[in-house]
């Protein structure tokens, strides 16, 4: 298995519905091939997401096609992605 972190800086005063925002962001994750299970996390003006694929190649592809357009809470600071070695 893959992961894939992404670690985003939330914009200061962005006027949108972040949960509505939020929730449709995981429905589509959860719909992209080979998605096993992820984790968002947030402090503050920070936040951070943990998507585990099931194999290397949707994992790139995942990461290759991350962008956050204009109208969204976040700009993303980094994509990466990391084999999985253990798994508790």
């Amino acid at each position: 298995m893959y992961a894939v972190l992404f670690q985003v800086d939330f914009k200061p005063d962005w006027p949108g519905d972040l949960e509505a925002e939020i929730a449709e962001l995981v429905e589509g994750t959860k719909q992209s091939p080979g998605f096993v299970r992820g984790t968002w996390a947030r402090q503050e003006a920070q936040g951070v997401s943990f998507i585990v694929m099931a194999d290397e190649a949707s994992a790139r592809a995942m990461a290759d096609n991350a962008e956050a357009p204009p109208e969204a809470s976040v700009t993303i600071r980094s994509v990466d992605v990391f084999e999985i070695w253990r798994d508790v």
